[in-house]
């Protein structure tokens, strides 16, 4: 899976979005290529997100009432692409993956992002084209 755009580092909605939706369909041998243009074709790109673990998939993705949803060993992802706020009733309380940071690899190998974590419980809301990466507490 390929995403490329000017600016997508700066752009945590879009790349939570790219990111939860290749884990819906992630399965080996399937990998994730993210690409910020504004940083040329030639740099190395890394992102918080990249360190989340939420386990083994436990089976394939469902669809409901537009919204996408696949669960995982240690939690969950919700995808919205419709142009429509959904909403979905978590029956557990979760924490919600927030990454921040990410972009170019710098020639030292460091790089700079984390990932932080808001908890939430009952109904969530996903405004359009939007995606919620959800970690069981």
């Amino acid at each position: 899976i390929v995403s490329k755009k000017a600016g997508f580092t700066s752009d945590i909605p879009s790349r939570t979005f790219v990111f939860a939706s290749y884990l819906l369909v992630s399965r080996p041998r399937v990998i994730l290529y993210i690409s910020d243009l504004s940083y040329g074709t030639k740099a190395i790109l890394y992102y918080p997100e990249y360190e989340i673990d939420l386990g083994t998939p436990v089976g394939s993705f469902i669809e409901r009432n537009g919204l996408y949803i696949r669960r995982f060993e240690k939690g969950m992802v919700l995808v919205n692409p419709s142009r429509d706020t959904k909403t979905y009733f978590l029956n557990t309380p979760c924490q919600q993956v927030i990454p921040q940071g990410g972009g170019p690899v710098k020639a030292d190998g460091a790089w700079w992002g984390k990932l932080t974590y808001q908890p939430v419980s009952g109904k969530v809301a996903l405004p359009p084209v939007t995606g919620m990466l959800l970690k069981k507490q």
